[in-house]
């Protein structure tokens, strides 16, 4: 798997915040995803958490995903986090998003 992050970060005393968008490709033997994500991490003693969706190619067209991602920290014989994804893939395209909420009429 391929991602970009863009990341924005906010630390001061005791607040610790970080908030991304990410871009991901994922490449298989007869296709591939791709998609986006968002995660935030709000302190040191939580671990980040966001959402992945992706939409297949090739082989995978006409299935997409969703899955939500957590940062696992190390076990004790183990030097790097790692990332857990659990979710599904379904048949079919994920709902389209609402239109935006208009204010309400005066």
């Amino acid at each position: 798997m391929i991602s970009v992050r863009n990341l924005d970060s906010h630390s001061g005393p005791p607040d610790y915040t970080q908030v991304w968008a990410e871009t991901h490709r994922l490449d298989g033997p007869d296709g591939f995803w791709t998609g986006t994500a968002r995660g935030f991490a709000m302190t040191p003693t939580r671990q980040p958490e966001g959402m992945l969706v992706l939409t297949g190619e090739g082989a995978y067209e006409g299935f997409s995903a969703m899955f939500v991602m957590e940062v696992v920290p190390p076990g004790p014989d183990e030097d790097e986090h790692h990332t857990l994804m659990t979710g599904y893939i379904i048949e079919g395209e994920l709902p389209p998003m609402p239109l935006l909420i208009e204010p309400p009429a005066e």
